[in-house]
Parts: structure tokens; sequence; C-alpha cells
């Protein structure tokens, strides 16, 4: 878990392994819901998530020995916990 500086809510970048792959690890970027609740009122965290996720796909873009990466949607991350 690698905390990020966000006034508005919690937030953070998660990393573990992806069994699939001998060499792979599945990072996610918490919260995955477009709104949460804070002090009684909804804060939308999309601006803020989208902006992390722009800057995770730029440095591993620049990253050498990453071959692929995938951004699971909102749908797909809570579909796994059904």
């Amino acid at each position: 878990m690698v905390p990020i500086v966000n006034e508005d809510f919690p937030l953070w970048i998660g990393c573990g392994r992806y069994e699939e792959y001998p060499d792979g690890l599945l990072c996610f970027i918490e919260p995955h819901t477009p709104f949460v609740r804070r002090f009684l009122k909804k804060v939308d965290t999309r601006e803020r998530v989208e902006a992390l996720q722009r800057a995770m796909d730029k440095a591993l873009a620049e990253t050498a020995g990453i071959r692929a990466k995938r951004w699971r949607t909102h749908e797909d991350f809570n579909s796994q916990a059904r």
C-alpha cells in the first residue's frame, strides 16, 4: 500500500502478486468507486483517481520491463466480489 497525499478523501495505490503470470503484479487505486461519503457528504473521486491513473500510466510506459498493463473498471472490480 502506497498512500497518496489527498485532502478530500483517502487515496492509495495497492500492489500484489498477479498469480496468472510468474513475474506479474496486480496494482490498483483505491477508492475504486466514483464517489465516497466523507463527513456526511458525497465526494466525487473520478477526477483525482483518473489523474493518478494517467500519472501511473506515464511512469509505467517509461519503465523498461513492463510488458502490458490493464486497468479494471469499477464494474470489473465489484464483479469479483460476487
